[in-house]
């Protein structure tokens, strides 16, 4: 990988569901991330955010054109597992990310990769106020 990769976000797409699938199914991936899905259960979750029905937005995160990550965005205030935060979340983004493939991880891309989703997309193009991410407590890298 190149000292400086170029980092785009580009919207969750049908054509990358089995991507997810595989993804999904990875140790490395499942660990962190409710895991093992069949490709059925992953159209079941992620077609709807494709096609806007559910207000999550989801992307694939692509360093020098390449598949690498899985980054989404949503309305804290739409979740009311979040409701213990208060008026503070009105405009309120939450995300969460995970990287694939453990050759790419742990390797400070995780930090960019929000960073830039946060500048690009999160405060840019969907115009929240702040954002809000909970990793699991025990993920000692997030």
């Amino acid at each position: 990988m190149a000292d400086d990769p170029q980092i785009n976000f580009r919207p969750l797409a049908l054509d990358d569901l089995e991507l997810m699938h595989r993804w999904l199914n990875h140790d490395f991936v499942a660990r962190w991330w409710p895991g093992w899905p069949s490709l059925e259960q992953v159209r079941a979750k992620y077609v709807p955010r494709i096609s806007g029905a559910e207000p999550s937005r989801s992307y694939i995160v692509e360093v020098d054109d390449a598949p690498t990550a899985f980054i989404q965005c949503y309305r804290i205030c739409d979740w009311p597992d979040y409701a213990i935060i208060g008026e503070q979340a009105a405009n309120a983004a939450g995300i969460d990310l995970f990287i694939a493939e453990r050759e790419r991880a742990y390797r400070g891309l995780g930090p960019r990769f929000i960073r830039e989703f946060l500048r690009r997309v999160v405060f840019r193009e969907l115009d929240f106020d702040s954002c809000i991410i909970g990793p699991a407590q025990n993920n000692r890298a997030a």
